[in-house]
């Protein structure tokens, strides 16, 4: 990876312990790193993903619509055609 200059970032891991429950929230700390990532050029090309199934990719995406002024029916549907009944 380190050829590819490739660079994984976990945002909130490690931080808090209970990170992994399923009913912790994301953060708005999370959300505002996350957002400053994604806005940030020099970070691209970016993958935003999350591997717990918590809806944490789809909050953050949803800000980020919402920066660009997307209305919020349209920020809901995208976020309803994309995430998966989490279990």
């Amino acid at each position: 990876a380190s050829e590819q200059r490739i660079q994984l970032v976990r945002l909130g891991a490690g931080a808090d312990a209970n990170m992994l429950s399923p009913w912790k929230p994301v953060s708005e700390e999370v959300v505002v790193e996350g957002l400053r990532r994604v806005l940030d050029p020099s970070s691209y090309p970016l993958l935003v993903m999350c591997n717990l199934g918590r809806h944490r990719t789809g909050t953050l995406i949803g800000c980020l619509r919402k920066l660009q002024c997307w209305s919020l029916t349209s920020v809901l549907e995208e976020y309803r055609r994309h995430a998966y009944a989490k279990s």
